[in-house]
């Protein structure tokens, strides 16, 4: 059981993580350009600075803010052979305890996911096309996959969000279960509704009836007088 901060009680950084429970992992947009992958020159990139939360395991609940304070430099590595699809990310490694802006050699299929284990979690930036035998990787190249909730995505503090959604649900039972009752209620009645609204129709077209016959019978009293 973790409660905190409670009074002369050791904490674990497992512990500590729980503080951002309620956000989601990905880029915070501090700067405008947090953790953009730009071309250099020749295979040469580079990410720059910016701040992201992260989590450290596929299942955890909390996590850690990441910041390198300075744009990051990479190298791609040339594709000798055929079009490979690499990626940049911002990787937590459970082995060196760190976390890193690193790139990731890949195949020719593109990414479908990124890694996110028990031990390893990756927020892919960007998708890198290294065309076979290039010597250059240009902006052409770079697929921005930042704001791509599969691969990254904005952080969000779900705290701060009102949950309209069950409150929608419950809308939509209230709803279904009044229309249920009308239902209910319109059957039980509604050979009733017939007879009665068949009854006044009746008493109408005799009503109609009647005052038809007394004009008639005031315009033949006219005539004869006349």
């Amino acid at each position: 059981m973790t409660a905190f901060p409670l009074d002369d009680t050791y904490y674990l950084a497992q512990d500590m993580r729980l503080f951002h429970a309620g956000r989601t992992p990905g880029i915070l947009n501090v700067t405008g350009n947090d953790f953009q992958v730009q071309a250099g020159s020749g295979m040469n990139l580079t990410v720059k600075n910016g701040v992201a939360f992260t989590h450290t395991k596929a299942d955890e609940m909390g996590g850690l803010i990441f910041c390198p304070r300075q744009d990051v430099s990479l190298t791609a590595p040339v594709a000798e052979y055929y079009t490979r699809y690499d990626y940049v990310a911002i990787r937590y490694t459970q082995s060196s305890n760190q976390v890193q802006v690193v790139y990731a050699k890949g195949t020719a299929e593109k990414p479908s996911a990124p890694i996110r284990t028990q031990t390893q979690y990756d927020l892919i930036l960007a998708i890198i096309i290294v065309p076979a035998n290039a010597g250059e990787i240009t902006q052409d190249n770079i697929m921005d996959v930042r704001l791509d909730e599969t691969f990254c995505g904005l952080t969000i503090d779900t705290l701060t969000q009102i949950p309209t959604q069950a409150f929608q649900n419950q809308l939509t039972a209230t709803i279904a279960k009044m229309q249920s009752d009308w239902d209910t209620f319109f059957e039980g009645i509604k050979n009733q509704m017939e007879g009665d609204v068949a009854t006044n129709l009746q008493l109408q077209i005799n009503e109609l009836e009647q005052w038809k016959s007394s004009v008639a019978e005031g315009l033949e009293d006219i005539m004869v007088e006349v």
